[in-house]
């Protein structure tokens, strides 16, 4: 489970300077996406970090859920306005 905490942190990092890093690599890494299909996927799987009981399966990373979580809470709300211009 370590393996896991140590992955999730590094794709979702409770900083909030490195989390939107992290989100501007993911973004350059799936650029052959529209960004429209980027953004949906993305809101998606992010939706499902948020419904999810604890995002980290450890002791050690659960100190991390709480600024993690808000970090996935403004991303999704970023997109969302994204998506919102995209559609004007």
């Amino acid at each position: 489970m370590i393996v896991f905490d140590a992955d999730l942190l590094a794709g979702l990092p409770p900083d909030e300077e490195e989390y939107k890093t992290v989100s501007q690599l993911i973004r350059e890494e799936y650029a052959c996406y529209p960004d429209k299909d980027f953004y949906s996927g993305r809101k998606g799987i992010l939706k499902a970090y948020l419904r999810r009981d604890t995002i980290f399966y450890t002791f050690f990373a659960s100190k991390y859920e709480e600024a993690t979580r808000s970090n996935i809470e403004n991303e999704i709300t970023e997109i969302e306005r994204k998506i919102e211009t995209e559609e004007k």
